[in-house]
């Protein structure tokens, strides 16, 4: 297959897949956003009606201009999923294009392709909240932060500064991802990093944009942090999450595990974001529900895609085709990602690692 034809098959493989989920009907989550807040008038009372988590605001904004552009003679349903399902092809776009050059390009088709496929990216893809935005406000954050520090251009802070802006006003708890964010970026600025006043730039910026956004709303913002919704055990969120990422990424963790020693430091920096998620588990009075994790795969596939890189050099340096090696891997992702769309393999998934379809977990099989 031509190379330029590669860069087709992430966006084939989560339209092929993601065909069926856009028909499932709402789930009372997602009812509840749309009629108890997208369809509040007047609009702009949306962002000042926060009684409860469910309304991630910004998304809830960008639901209702969408609800208002629906044609006739397109369902209802189908036609409100076709937004997260557009993001969803936004978030990988942002992947494989402006993340080509940091990794090298059979490494980053496969772990896009891996996440394309993936039964978390399918369901939050085709889902009426804000998780799939959240994870483009990511890649778009992590884009503008390591476009700055390397040119040192300030519109590209001020842009990354309106992308963690953006992504932190979907959901509040996305400021731990763009804290992931700037983690990922560390290595790219050395080891005396905390010696440079970029560094804080980076840190700093995205705070003070998040408190610029919630102050005016800030007792509502506080009144829903204390409902302490979530799961009652971080463990079991532990294990659902962990489940999710071996479904999602399968053969290709063990592939990147396998080159743990190339460039150890490198790698041990950018792998502290794989534990930046323990930080909601363990930390906070009740743990979130997994889904709130849920923006942190585009990081996730970018390590994946880091650490595949590794594995590749070490293949070459003993003499093994890496082209058959990435046709055996890409087999296998798209085994995986078929054998997950099996509806018995998706009710095992949730029983054995969820909480069922009414725990809204990364397995759901509600289609």
């Amino acid at each position: 297959m031509p190379r330029r034809f590669l860069w087709i098959l992430p966006f084939a493989v989560f339209t092929a897949f993601a065909f069926k989920f856009l028909y499932r009907n709402l789930w009372f989550d997602e009812a509840m956003t749309l009629l108890n807040f997208a369809m509040v008038n007047p609009v702009r009372d949306i962002y000042f009606f926060y009684p409860v988590p469910n309304n991630h605001i910004l998304h809830t904004f960008l639901l209702r201009g969408w609800l208002e552009l629906q044609p006739e003679g397109i369902g209802i349903t189908f036609f409100l999923r076709l937004f997260p399902f557009l993001t969803g092809l936004g978030v990988l776009a942002a992947l494989l294009f402006l993340f080509r050059r940091r990794t090298r390009r059979p490494s980053l088709l496969l772990a896009a392709t891996a996440l394309s496929g993936s039964l978390p990216f399918l369901i939050y893809a085709t889902s009426l909240h804000g998780y799939v935005l959240s994870a483009s406000g990511a890649s778009l954050t992590l884009a503008f932060g390591l476009r700055y520090i390397e040119s040192r251009v300030r519109h590209y802070f001020v842009l990354y500064a309106l992308a963690a802006m953006f992504t932190a006003g979907i959901i509040p708890s996305n400021l731990i991802v763009i804290a992931a964010c700037v983690l990922y970026i560390l290595p790219v600025l050395g080891r005396d990093f905390y010696r440079k006043p970029q560094f804080w730039y980076l840190a700093i910026a995205p705070n003070i944009m998040f408190l610029l956004f919630y102050l005016p709303i800030w007792r509502q913002f506080m009144g829903v942090c204390a409902l302490g919704e979530g799961w009652d055990s971080p463990w079991a969120v532990l294990r659902a999450v962990l489940a999710a990422v071996c479904v999602t990424f399968g053969v290709l963790l063990i592939a990147g595990l396998a080159s743990v020693k190339h460039r150890p430091s490198f790698r041990l920096v950018r792998g502290g974001v794989w534990l930046l998620p323990l930080v909601f588990l363990f930390l906070t009075p009740k743990a979130p529900f997994p889904r709130v994790i849920f923006p942190f795969f585009p990081l996730f596939t970018l390590l994946v895609a880091g650490g595949l890189d590794d594995f590749f050099a070490v293949m070459r340096k003993r003499g093994v085709s890496t082209r058959h090696i990435f046709l055996i891997l890409c087999g296998f992702v798209l085994i995986s990602g078929g054998v997950m769309q099996q509806s018995s393999v998706r009710a095992y998934l949730s029983r054995c690692f969820g909480g069922g379809i009414w725990r809204d977990d990364f397995s759901t099989v509600t289609i």
